[in-house]
């Protein structure tokens, strides 16, 4: 072999040994960055939430809404194997993976159906009865929970209650004489009862489609007016046209304390 032949044998060899290292080098610098890298192709939906360190604090505050995150937090703890990712909760609910998320963690209140569903799929795994029977009144009594906690987050976030607000509006305006819906055919005596009176709480029963005024009279006297006069139909005639529709005001008058000592008192004395 003359020299001529040798570098080039040479030559060869070195280029093929520095390939072979330049590709070992750039696949143990892949594998590196590979290892080093942190998860975040993981979807957040894939993630569960609610275990340690993974759930929001509840930004409430205390009411319905609250209760109600804090209702189906404590019905997917329950779940076995363990806590279902949101992926797994949606699935089964058939929603989707962020109406999971605002439901657990409250960041804003999804649609009826949409929590009905949540937590019908969480309570049908959470809950352990023995027989069959037992398991389905449970999981029933669940649903009538969150059903309830649900209208009542509802309301409240959509503010004042509009027939309490108009109940306390009209009775405002008979009691100081002014106003722009003041009723044309209530009797004089049940004015002059209302003006001495005080207005304790108004509470609106919607699932009957009542509103409760509760009154508080100075004496047994006022309370009869209050009581004897006809005069809370048309005081409910006013406020269905207030706020358009037809609800009944049912009123209850309770004489004050200052009262009822003094009538006892003076039948304390009597008896003497």
């Amino acid at each position: 072999m003359n020299i001529a032949t040798e570098l080039l044998v040479t030559v060869m060899a070195s280029v093929i040994t520095g390939a072979v290292l330049s590709a070992a080098r750039q696949a143990w610098a892949r594998w590196n960055l590979r290892r080093a890298a942190p998860a975040d192709d993981l979807k957040k939906e894939d993630c569960p939430m609610g275990r340690p360190g993974e759930t929001k604090d509840i930004e409430l505050p205390y009411g319905a809404h609250r209760h109600l995150v804090e209702l189906l937090r404590k019905l997917r703890a329950a779940t076995r194997p363990g806590p279902l990712s949101v992926r797994d909760i949606a699935d089964g609910a058939q929603v989707s993976t962020g109406t999971v998320q605002n439901a657990l963690n409250g960041t804003t209140l999804p649609s009826r159906q949409s929590v009905a569903a949540i937590a019908g799929f969480l309570a049908e795994r959470a809950v352990r009865r023995r027989t069959p029977r037992k398991h389905e009144r449970a999981v029933d009594k669940v649903h009538q929970q969150v059903e309830k906690l649900w209208e009542e987050a509802d309301w409240q976030a959509k503010g004042p209650d509009p027939f309490e607000a108009a109940v306390r509006d009209l009775y405002m305006q008979m009691d100081h004489g002014a106003g722009a819906n003041l009723p044309d055919h209530i009797p004089d005596i049940v004015w002059a009862a209302i003006q001495r009176s005080r207005l304790l709480v108004v509470n609106h029963r919607r699932d009957l489609g009542f509103v409760d005024l509760f009154i508080e009279t100075p004496d047994e006297q006022t309370a009869r007016d209050l009581e004897e006069n006809e005069w809370t139909g048309e005081f409910s005639d006013t406020v269905s046209g207030m706020v358009g529709k037809d609800i009944s005001v049912i009123v209850f008058v309770d004489i004050g304390d200052e009262q009822e000592e003094g009538t006892a008192e003076a039948a304390g004395h009597g008896g003497l």
